[in-house]
């Protein structure tokens, strides 16, 4: 058995608007955004996190549960509010602030993770001193962002909350701009969701996350629970 974890649910979701994933949505989006931030917990265990664009606060919340520390920023004051009332924890808290500008100290953190952020802005540059500035020497950034030539293809209704989407190369050359190593992962929604190593580098680790009841999920390093040698499947001539 893996580690099981509970993801803690609000007694009221913040509102749902389109512009952030809140606990009123399930479905698709759900479960990319829910398996981004599983992943960032298990590589966050026992630092001092700052999570970017926190939204309602649950993958903070997600974060504490393994981390140090975490600081949830979120641009929001009613996000902020929300967040901080719904996920109340020792070693978490949260605070309006912008991306561009994070409310953060110099070399402060051990980890930052941004997910789905960069398309909000144009300053991505900006964005990306400003997270080398409050990482500690060693420090990693855990960043997604949607791929622009497969969500906005040609044709497609714009997506109002977008104003700066990235291609695959721009989002990879931006990174390598500020980062010195980058290991990238694709990610798709299948009846689950896979997150893999997509650029020949990176750890060769499995890493999977059952869901176990309502609120509740189990991380194991392999396929937890295999099925009996019996009922494996079995592939050759015979």
């Amino acid at each position: 058995m893996g580690e099981i974890f509970e993801r803690v649910m609000p007694a009221a979701p913040l509102e749902w608007t389109g512009e952030r994933l809140t606990t009123a949505t399930s479905g698709q989006v759900e479960i990319e955004h829910l398996h981004r931030y599983f992943l960032a917990r298990s590589l966050c265990r026992g630092l001092d996190v700052l999570d970017v664009a926190a939204g309602e606060g649950y993958g903070s919340a997600l974060l504490a549960q393994a981390a140090r520390s975490v600081l949830g920023v979120e641009l929001s004051a009613q996000a902020v509010e929300h967040a901080a009332r719904a996920y109340p924890a020792a070693n978490l808290r949260y605070q309006q602030g912008d991306a561009r500008r994070l409310p953060a100290a110099d070399a402060s953190v051990d980890a930052v993770v941004s997910f789905e952020t960069l398309e909000h802005f144009y300053e991505h540059d900006q964005f990306m001193a400003e997270v080398r500035r409050v990482l500690r020497p060693g420090g990693r950034l855990i960043i997604s962002s949607p791929e622009r030539d497969v969500y906005s293809p040609p044709g497609s209704a714009a997506n109002p909350y977008h104003v700066n989407e990235l291609s695959r190369p721009e989002f990879e050359a931006l990174l390598r701009r500020f980062f010195p190593r980058v290991h990238l992962l694709a990610q798709r929604p299948m009846m689950g969701s896979a997150l893999v190593a997509d650029d020949g580098t990176g750890p060769a680790r499995t890493l999977t996350f059952e869901k176990r009841g309502p609120a509740h999920y189990e991380a194991s390093g392999a396929l937890p629970r295999p099925l009996p040698h019996r009922r494996r499947l079995r592939f050759g001539g015979g």
